[in-house]
């Protein structure tokens, strides 16, 4: 009888050694007093049996990664409050109303990142057009104010964020060469005439120049007086459309007169 106490006893005290936090030979978790087997042992005296448990530091870290998992579960709803194409149909006041921030402090923070006035009846989508704003920093913007911090949540990280879309320099080039080249050949091969092919380049480019002009004179009163002229489009994207158009009709002419300026600037 005395050797089975004593192997029981080895056993028990062995078993403190084997056994561990978040180890329960039973496997139960949060085993509370008085527990479900001779083994329950509460250190830390939270009337819950250690091995059935994390340890506290454990238990701290997993708090700390649950509190902040949260925390980002949460900004990332505020931030999807609206998706980005709803935001396109609403105005600065409908989407502070959403967002629950002033219509009037939400409009002055767009302004500053724009560079220019924005009254709250303004629609995003005017803004994208004339001014490439995108949703994502609408997004940033409102969720800033929301959590009224001065933080800038990534608004602005590269002027590339500022201006969608790309400009389309290489289709542009390759679709004009393809058109001049038909005309020429059109020409050489007698079927209308050599000034039908002039009119005809000569019209293309004036009509790209003064679209161009137009919408530069509009940046430039927006830009040197703060005046908005808003257009149904990104007034910057088309003009430097425009302008690559005028670029490449420029270099034609210049290749198809090479004589000319040849004459005048090696004219003796």
């Amino acid at each position: 009888m005395k050797k089975v106490l004593f192997m029981f006893a080895i056993f028990t005290l062995l078993s403190y050694f084997v056994y561990g936090w978040e180890d329960c030979p039973m496997g139960e978790k949060d085993c509370q007093y008085p527990g479900k087997c001779g083994l329950y042992t509460d250190t830390d005296k939270d009337g819950i049996c250690d091995f059935s448990q994390t340890s506290p530091e454990n238990r701290e870290k997993t708090k700390k990664e649950y509190l902040e998992e949260e925390n980002n579960q949460q900004k990332f709803e505020d931030h999807n409050l609206v998706s980005g194409k709803d935001i396109k149909n609403k105005t600065v006041q409908e989407l502070a109303k959403i967002y629950e921030i002033d219509s009037k402090e939400f409009a002055k923070k767009l302004g500053e990142y724009l560079g220019i006035k924005i009254p709250t009846s303004y629609s995003f989508q005017l803004l994208h057009d004339n001014y490439g704003l995108s949703s994502r920093v609408v997004k940033d913007i409102a969720n800033s104010l929301k959590s009224e911090t001065n933080d800038d949540i990534g608004i602005l990280e590269t002027e590339e964020e500022f201006f969608v879309k790309k400009y389309h320099f290489i289709p542009i080039t390759f679709v004009l060469i393809i058109l001049y080249l038909t005309t020429f050949i059109l020409y050489k091969r007698k079927i209308f005439s050599r000034i039908t092919h002039l009119i005809i380049w000569n019209c293309i480019l004036l009509i790209n120049f003064i679209l161009s002009s137009v919408l530069g004179i509009l940046l430039i009163i927006r830009v040197n007086f703060g005046v908005s002229i808003m257009l149904p489009f990104n007034i910057l994207f088309w003009h430097v459309e425009f302008g690559i158009v005028m670029m490449v009709i420029g270099f034609f002419h210049l290749i198809y007169n090479w004589r000319f300026y040849k004459y005048i600037f090696m004219k003796k």
